[in-house]
């Protein structure tokens, strides 16, 4: 194996570590998973409820950073909570 393909071994290794640690604070922010009014139902239908929407986030790490993940599900999140 030459150096750029230990690199990328190296590297989807660290990508692996990072999209676990990402995964696992998921579970502790919570997340609702049930629609509760109109507005969420409409929401659930769009982009799936909160914590399945931070799953397909989670899983488009490397196409977004981490911080972008975290932000837009913080976003729905909210988005969430005032739908009525």
């Amino acid at each position: 194996m030459n150096k750029l393909d230990q690199a990328l071994v190296s590297l989807g290794i660290v990508f692996a570590q990072e999209k676990k640690k990402f995964l696992a604070s998921l579970e502790k922010l919570g997340l609702p998973d049930k629609a509760i009014s109109t507005g969420q139902r409409r929401l659930q239908k769009k982009h799936g409820t909160p914590l399945k929407f931070a799953h397909v986030c989670a899983e488009a790490l490397g196409e977004v950073s981490v911080d972008e993940a975290n932000d837009a599900i913080e976003k729905y999140r909210r988005e969430w909570l005032a739908a009525k």
